[in-house]
């Protein structure tokens, strides 16, 4: 009888232990999957960054174009076609910060999970950045503004904030890659 007793018990273990074993690669694999779409997310993001380029700089650096000045309708489109591209921008930075805040929930915490928590404030400062530029764009064809002044103060104030957000950014950004750095064994597979 004990010997039978003793056989369901490692039998039971033995099922514990699949099923332990079996979680863990779900959570694994849907961290890894978590961490991919956040890389998608933030290469989108870049990726309209890059093709706006130097049109939406001349939204909030410098003088805005004469060609455009002159031509409201112009400008007007132009600055739609711009908020559009930079409210895209803003959702994916915001959705790879909500992924990465989800992967350091499937991380079990630790420094793996520390890393992905940076990763999320990181982009989530990004994204404010990035809506800073949005609403810069938004203030050039705001018809309740009165004067040249009244504008720059106010494409003075959200630059500040831009550059604000962007240094976080930087810097949280840089947290992570130190702290992924210094604990390499502790990440197994290539993350962002």
């Amino acid at each position: 009888m004990s010997a039978k007793i003793v056989r369901i018990v490692i039998w039971s273990l033995v099922a514990v232990a699949v099923l332990v074993v079996a979680y863990i690669r779900y959570t694994n694999n849907r961290r890894d999957r978590l961490i991919d779409e956040a890389n998608g997310l933030i290469a989108d993001g870049d990726n309209t960054t890059q093709k706006l380029g130097f049109e939406v700089t001349r939204f909030y650096i410098g003088e805005i174009p004469k060609e455009l000045v002159a031509d409201r309708a112009k400008l007007e489109a132009t600055a739609a076609k711009l908020n559009d591209s930079l409210a895209k921008i803003v959702a994916d930075y915001r959705a790879a910060a909500a992924k990465f805040g989800e992967a350091k929930k499937a991380s079990w915490g630790g420094v793996v999970g520390q890393y992905f928590d940076l990763m999320s404030q990181a982009y989530q400062n990004r994204a404010d950045a990035e809506e800073a530029h949005r609403k810069t764009v938004a203030l050039v064809v705001d018809k309740s503004i009165e004067s040249k002044d009244e504008l720059d103060k106010k494409r003075h104030a959200l630059s500040d904030e831009n550059i604000r957000f962007e240094g976080e950014f930087d810097r949280l950004e840089d947290e992570a890659a130190r702290l992924r750095e210094s604990n390499k064994g502790k990440f197994n597979e290539p993350a962002s």
